[in-house]
């Protein structure tokens, strides 16, 4: 039944049969069923009342609504209304687009489920901007909504703000430690990054700061690491501003195996002794007698100044 109490007879089968498949059904309604048993003696009781709910499988959703562009004081805020149809798995995050003058639309940002506006902030005067938006589900992503357009004034001149954080971050072990990659942030506030600060985690430990590159390094390589630990990584994006929201930075994680061991690099090499490799060993004796001979010369040049 739809209710609790309004059961009411749907099937009576062979008792030979302990599985039923009920296909009269609307999905994402709640049924009740429950099962009783007869004998020649009569009915038992109703007893154990279950509940489901038929869904078909899911698919993407369908595009978020009611998608407008306005010019405020500090860029461009879009805004938008959720999808009328989530495809049958709850939306997880949305896109948004941008479109500058003839230029073709591309991926401006991405923003969680429940967030329903995006302030682009880097925007110029006299240019028309364009946006659209799409809805994430573990399906995938929605079309694109309808396009909505402004044109933001000649006067117009939003004080810049912080970078976005930076995207795509991954690490790779390799043999000379791990390697930190990443991409440049979707919005750089206004105002171009000026350098990326990169922090470090071990074994489930608090993000520490750990360095700092500049603008145009997009990966950098942890030599400082040891065998069987875990290590997470979070990079953020400097402009002159201020730095990135280090609590909304990506992450990346791995995990160094029991025996692994660094292998220092020709850079981390001390002095001209042990640049020298093993195929310039027989030079040492050749070395160590030029340097002898050069002694002598300056004793005899120093005894003959005396005379």
């Amino acid at each position: 039944g739809r209710k609790k109490d309004e059961m009411e007879l749907k099937k009576e089968l062979d008792p030979n049969l302990t599985s039923y498949e009920d296909t009269d059904v609307e999905n994402n309604l709640t049924y009740y069923y429950s099962v009783t048993a007869f004998n020649d003696q009569g009915e038992s009781l109703e007893e154990d009342i279950i509940e489901a709910t038929p869904r078909a499988e899911p698919v993407v959703p369908s595009s978020p609504k009611d998608v407008t562009a306005e010019v405020l004081d500090e860029g461009v805020e879009v805004t938008w209304n959720k999808p009328s149809d989530d495809g049958g798995s709850s939306i997880t995050s949305y896109k948004i687009y941008r479109q500058r003058s003839e230029d073709e639309l591309k991926l401006l940002s991405e923003v969680e489920a429940g967030t329903s506006k995006h302030l682009d902030k880097n925007v110029d005067p006299g240019t028309d901007y364009t946006y659209a938006v799409t809805a994430i589900n573990e399906v995938g992503k929605s079309e694109r909504s309808y396009t909505d357009t402004v044109t933001v004034p000649e006067d117009h001149s939003p004080e810049p703000v912080r970078p976005s954080s930076p995207r795509e971050v991954t690490a790779e072990v390799l043999d000379e430690g791990v390697e930190l990659i990443w991409d440049q942030p979707l919005d750089d506030g206004g105002s171009p990054i000026t350098t990326y600060k990169i922090y470090k985690a071990k074994d489930g430990g608090e993000l520490e700061y750990l360095v700092e590159v500049e603008n145009g390094t997009m990966s950098y390589l942890d030599k400082e690491v040891e065998g069987g630990s875990n290590y997470t990584y979070a990079v953020t994006a400097v402009n002159e501003v201020g730095e990135s929201e280090r609590n909304n930075a990506e992450t990346t994680t791995v995990t160094l195996s029991e025996d692994y061991e660094p292998v220092p690099s020709d850079e981390e090499d001390g002095g001209w002794l042990e640049q020298i490799n093993e195929s310039d060993i027989p030079l040492i004796p050749i070395l160590i007698v030029l340097v002898a001979l050069i002694s002598l010369v300056i004793i005899a040049v120093a005894l003959r100044k005396r005379r």
